[in-house]
């Protein structure tokens, strides 16, 4: 049988193990919501960028397609490919294929 000192020393070393314990996994748990909160940031941010992006591409798309419209109504109205050219900025290989 266990003296009382013996007793009280084995449940001082289990409250010190216990308390242990819920430091590392207070401290695991903590890392782990750091991550996910790190990740959702970096998702956030390239959604934002992929948005930033897409809006510039579509921009230009539109930008073009516009040039080559204006570019085929000057044609029909038969101005000199080198004018359309100016007019446009579009180059006059671009402007023969229309």
């Amino acid at each position: 049988m266990k003296a009382p000192v013996d007793k009280l020393l084995d449940l001082n070393q289990d409250t010190y193990a216990r308390e242990l314990y819920e430091g590392r996994e207070k401290q695991r748990r903590d890392n782990a919501s750091r991550e996910r909160q790190a990740k959702m940031d970096g998702i956030e941010v390239g959604i934002r960028r992929g948005i930033k992006k897409g809006i510039k591409e579509g921009l230009v798309e539109g930008e073009r397609k516009k040039a080559l419209d204006i570019a085929q109504r000057l044609l029909e109205a038969n101005m000199p490919i080198e004018n359309i050219s100016s007019i446009t900025g579009l180059t006059i290989k671009e402007i023969e294929e229309i």
